[in-house]
């Protein structure tokens, strides 16, 4: 078996290119017509004391939104 592909092969690999091309440039202009100004905060919890110790408490941060 050559390794040198063939020129049939070659067409339709661009082909393909192209249409897999088209569709990730239609699933951007998607995203983006999609998007909006809203977020959601992303939280961590962290305990500030012994796991089971009474009276340890949970410590809630805002890490990024």
């Amino acid at each position: 078996m050559s390794s040198t592909p063939t020129a049939a092969r070659l067409s339709d690999l661009r082909r393909w290119n192209l249409g897999v091309g088209v569709a990730h440039l239609s699933q951007a202009v998607a995203v983006l017509a999609l998007s909006t100004a809203f977020a959601i905060p992303v939280v961590a919890t962290t305990q500030t004391g012994p796991p089971g110790a009474p009276g340890s408490l949970s410590v809630r941060s805002t890490v990024f939104e």
